[in-house]
């Protein structure tokens, strides 16, 4: 159970930390804006699995889908980040309730 709840809890921070990162990487630039908000789009329109398993084991890049068409790298580099967000706090929002209570 420790072991558990200090992988939830390591896992959390990691999450946390990563969305940290990338709010301090946001570029004002329109076209990176504009392909931000396609990735949350695209991100909150997707499944995530929110099994504990799951949850624990999941990983940046098997959520985050690159972005096709003709588009500039500023949008392409904000669709990739503002689907990373997305990942970051949802994992973090989720995992909270795979802690396990201690024995009584």
């Amino acid at each position: 159970m420790e072991y558990l709840n200090a992988e939830v809890a390591a896992k959390i921070e990691d999450a946390v930390g990563g969305a940290a990162r990338l709010v301090d990487r946001l570029d004002d630039d329109p076209g990176y804006l504009d392909g931000f908000a396609s990735g949350v789009d695209r991100a909150r329109s997707s499944h995530f699995d929110r099994s504990c398993e799951r949850l624990l084991s999941m990983s940046l890049s098997s959520f985050v889908k690159s972005g096709s068409g003709n588009h500039e790298r500023a949008f392409l580099d904000g669709y990739r980040e503002g689907q990373e967000l997305v990942f970051y706090l949802e994992r973090a929002r989720h995992l909270r309730r795979c802690f396990l209570p201690p024995p009584l």
